[in-house]
């Protein structure tokens, strides 16, 4: 799906806003987004995001559900969902989307090492009193 310019850039100060701790102000724009664009799976996530840093935990919930109804897949909305239902004592569903968020890190940073690493050249000789 092309994603129009303008809503590019709400989607762009709704960032800009959570970096700087406006919470509420980029959960406003996420949901401006949502009501008129509810297809696009970041502005649920983003809305998720804004509301477990307002401690909303219920909501953050209920707007992580929403990202991944409508797509989304990272690891990072897992995490808001465990978080959340930890936050809620829910800890089935805690652990759940928390294995779950564990899970996509191992499929994407499991594994071998992206650089290999050397092997261990010889070691060093001891310290000698003549050389300390």
């Amino acid at each position: 799906m092309l994603v129009p310019s303008y809503l590019i850039q709400k989607q762009k100060r709704a960032l800009e806003l959570y970096t700087q701790g406006c919470y509420q102000e980029a959960l406003d724009i996420c949901l401006q987004v949502i009501h008129d664009h509810p297809d696009i799976s970041d502005a649920w996530t983003y809305a998720a995001f804004n509301c477990g840093r307002l401690n909303r935990w219920q909501e953050a919930i209920r707007y992580g559900q929403g990202a991944l109804t409508h797509g989304a897949n990272t690891f990072a909305i897992y995490d808001i969902l465990a978080r959340g239902y930890g936050e809620l004592k829910q800890w089935d569903k805690a652990r759940h989307y928390g294995l779950q968020a564990l899970e996509m890190r191992d499929r994407l940073f499991g594994g071998k090492p992206v650089i290999p690493l050397a092997e261990p050249g010889p070691m060093p000789p001891l310290p000698s009193t003549q050389t300390r």
